[in-house]
């Protein structure tokens, strides 16, 4: 069953453009992950410091991977100083 993920990241003031940049290889790596049907950040309208990335994956299993790899488990540490707050992560499934 495919899901959808929703991440909201917060970077301290000023560093939206840096946490856009840093994020840069994550996406690309992640788009091209077996299981991935998008991933996309947004940069909230008035808040240029907030990013809502939403993911799609074909199932729970891609994104469990997804977690797992390299690139994901690596940008921890750099977003981690550029945040104001931690991700927040939440997961929809299809109610349709």
């Amino acid at each position: 069953m495919p899901l959808v993920l929703i991440a909201e990241l917060t970077a301290k003031p000023g560093q939206g453009e840096r946490l856009l940049k840093e994020l840069e290889p994550l996406v690309t790596a992640s788009r091209a992950e077996e299981g991935n049907l998008s991933y996309q950040p947004h940069v909230t309208v008035g808040n240029p410091d907030r990013i809502v990335i939403i993911e799609e994956w074909a199932d729970q299993a891609a994104l469990t991977l997804h977690t797992t790899l390299p690139h994901y488990t690596q940008a921890g540490p750099t977003l981690a100083k550029i945040l104001s707050t931690p991700p927040t992560l939440r997961t929809l499934i299809d109610a349709g």
